[in-house]
């Protein structure tokens, strides 16, 4: 009988231990998890915007509202996972190569072309130098956790548009010879930039920009962004 009673508790004890020894899913350290980031670029007409938000902030279900009756609709769309605390960048761009410095050919190079009553003095320069530029959108993002609820984000995007070649200097006409001593084409290129930093909460998208379209006033680019946790 004592046997019995001993063996009964022996078992009683090793399931008990047995139930205090769950295991639980390890969670990665903060320093050690990463953190997705979904941005997305919506074009749409700035009355309706007004209509929708009846004069209320701007919200991302006013924007997925829009997009689903069909009054806007998606330009860009960038995903970037990055290591909380480092920084990772995201380009959409196209290389241009574009001359820096010219050489100009000496007197005995240069033909003058003579028309009715006037001498033209051609010169061409030979680029010696050159210099490459990324064009379209590069977007930057480093996440520090700001709580154990929240993220801070700093945000760099840069738009570079094509560019818009122009040649300098102008000729000028001095004593009926029309002069240019040494053209060359150089491009001008149109920059969009802003850096920011926020806060944000995991799953809870926000609008981050909405900016009006230089050459279209009645048309509006929203900038919604997300982020996600990912262990």
């Amino acid at each position: 009988m004592t046997r019995t009673i001993t063996l009964l508790t022996t078992l009683a004890l090793g399931v008990a231990v047995c139930g205090c020894r769950t295991v639980k899913p390890v969670t990665p350290p903060p320093q050690e998890r990463s953190v997705r980031i979904d941005v997305q670029t919506v074009l749409m007409d700035t009355s309706d915007i007004g209509e929708v938000a009846k004069g209320q902030v701007l919200t991302p279900a006013t924007v997925v509202g829009l997009r689903k009756a069909g009054k806007a609709s998606l330009v860009t769309s960038e995903t970037v996972t990055a290591r909380v605390g480092q920084e990772a960048t995201l380009k959409g761009v196209t290389e241009y190569i574009y001359p820096t410095e010219f050489t100009e050919p000496t007197s005995e190079e240069k033909k003058p072309k003579v028309t009715v009553n006037v001498a033209v003095q051609e010169t061409t320069v030979v680029p010696s130098s050159f210099a490459t530029r990324e064009v379209g959108n590069i977007l930057s993002v480093k996440p520090v956790y700001h709580d154990r609820n929240r993220v801070c984000l700093k945000i760099s995007r840069v738009t570079v548009k094509p560019p818009l070649w122009v040649s300098y200097p102008e000729g000028e006409l001095v004593d009926k010879i029309s002069t240019n001593p040494a053209t060359g084409t150089q491009p001008v290129f149109r920059v969009a930039a802003t850096e920011t930093e926020i806060v944000v909460s995991p799953n809870h998208p926000i609008v981050l920009s909405a900016t009006q379209m230089p050459s279209n006033e009645h048309k509006t680019l929203v900038t919604v962004l997300m982020v996600t946790l990912v262990n």
